[in-house]
């Protein structure tokens, strides 16, 4: 029983982990890594891209800024959305995303 109870605790646990980025990014995120949380700017360099798949979060836990350089893809749909929104605990104003590239993305 007690093998049973410390395995459920287990499970239960494994949404309070998160994957925690800043600084440079690129590739792909996935929902099966929820959620994302931002501690820090994120940049997309120039001739990078950094694709949101369906169903991510990204928790913004600060006044931070996403700067794209490169290319971004926010691949959301009706029934299985991206939300970026920040963390409950800040009362602030986070920086936004701001978009510098010259080519396409989506959103």
């Amino acid at each position: 029983m007690n093998k049973f109870l410390t395995i459920l605790l287990c499970l239960m646990a494994i949404p309070l982990f998160a994957i925690q980025v800043s600084g440079t990014q690129s590739g792909t995120w996935t929902a099966d890594n929820n959620p994302y949380e931002v501690m820090g700017d994120i940049t997309v360099p120039t001739g990078q891209s950094l694709t949101l798949e369906p169903g991510v979060e990204v928790l913004i836990t600060g006044a931070y800024q996403i700067t794209v350089q490169g290319l971004i893809a926010v691949n959301g749909t009706v029934t299985d959305s991206v939300r970026i929104q920040p963390i409950p605990t800040f009362t602030g104003f986070w920086d936004g995303i701001r978009l510098e590239w010259e080519g396409t993305g989506s959103f």
